[in-house]
């Protein structure tokens, strides 16, 4: 993040949430995912101008790795309202 502000200053940055569904994969073969989503949201909490969009109640497009459409049209919502809360005056 600050590669990209040295570049073109203090930009709003919007970062979203793995797939919460992989907290639960039978696999098991993406235990770390829990913990880079809470590192992702104290980006927001610890950094200026910084927002974390959730991957709450998303869905998976049947492999339990990838958004299903309605899903990613959902979280496109999300990151549209969580810029549009930093780009505030």
């Amino acid at each position: 993040m600050q590669s990209l502000r040295n570049d073109v200053g203090d930009a709003p940055i919007v970062v979203g949430g793995l797939g919460e569904f992989l907290y639960t994969r039978d696999k098991n073969d993406y235990p770390y995912s829990r913990m880079i989503n809470e590192a992702l949201e104290s980006l927001a909490v610890n950094e200026k101008n910084v927002a974390y969009v959730p991957s709450g109640a998303l869905g998976h497009k049947g492999d339990i790795v990838h958004f299903d459409t309605p899903s990613l049209k959902e979280f496109g919502r999300r990151y549209a309202m969580a810029f549009l809360l930093l780009a505030k005056p």
